[in-house]
């Protein structure tokens, strides 16, 4: 299983199927939800000052692509320009209800989303994404 998990999503609705469906499919030991992108800034960055023995770093994201204040690709811009160094391990899925295809187009160019896919979260994914290449190795 994946230690930690975080979901990024002004939608509480969608937020609550995340979580039920994450614990279904067994796929992570902790999920967190947020509810802004700014909350998990603030997160990390009190993660940032912690001894390496004490952080609790996210491995995967799910990632919303549209909430107000700051957007899933502003708030992706900034984790790679501020964050990745400091927490390389962490990827992204995008989890959103964009039908743009520059959406998926941009998803697949960024290095460290692993995939883009449409709201809501179900098991039959969470099982295929147990399956790729990045994933396989926290369900053997």
């Amino acid at each position: 299983m994946i230690n930690l998990v975080f979901g990024i999503d002004d939608d509480a609705t969608a937020s609550f199927i995340a979580a039920v469906t994450i614990k279904k499919a067994e796929f992570s030991k902790s999920f967190r939800s947020f509810n802004f992108p700014t909350e998990v800034i603030k997160y990390l960055e009190e993660q940032n000052k912690l001894d390496i023995s004490k952080k609790a770093i996210p491995d995967l994201i799910f990632l919303d692509l549209q909430m107000p204040m700051m957007d899933g690709w502003e708030f992706l811009d900034m984790f790679n320009k501020e964050f990745a160094s400091y927490f390389p391990q962490t990827r992204f899925i995008i989890l959103s209800s964009s039908v743009d295809p520059d959406d998926a187009s941009k998803a697949k160019k960024t290095a460290s989303v692993l995939g883009f896919y449409q709201k809501p979260l179900k098991v039959e994914l969470l099982n295929s994404l147990k399956n790729t290449e990045y994933l396989r190795r926290f369900f053997e």
